[in-house]
């Protein structure tokens, strides 16, 4: 019986072990893979140092997050040029 007791002490411990070291990451990683996914920028990426393969995922989400503030910045730096050089187009038209 104190066997059993202890088989299944050591079974609940690891069961909390794999919850809360790598399912809760996991979930909270896929959620902010899908929250990029739709453009949405908002998400919080905590600074993972684990050198695990999880800490790996992060560092990505990281990088696409970054990426993508940049490629918005562009486009809307891209926006303006197009949209001062139809005004400087426009008033050319004007003059003549």
């Amino acid at each position: 019986l104190g066997l059993l007791i202890f088989l299944f002490s050591g079974f609940i411990v690891a069961v909390w072990l794999i919850q809360t070291r790598v399912m809760r990451p996991l979930l909270r990683l896929t959620k902010n893979m899908k929250t990029l996914t739709n453009n949405d920028l908002s998400i919080v990426l905590n600074n993972d140092d684990s050198k695990t393969e999880l800490g790996e995922i992060a560092r990505a989400i990281l990088v696409f997050k970054e990426n993508m503030v940049e490629r918005q910045k562009a486009e809307r730096e891209i926006e303006k040029a197009h949209d001062d050089l139809s005004a400087q187009m426009h008033n050319i038209v004007m003059l003549r």
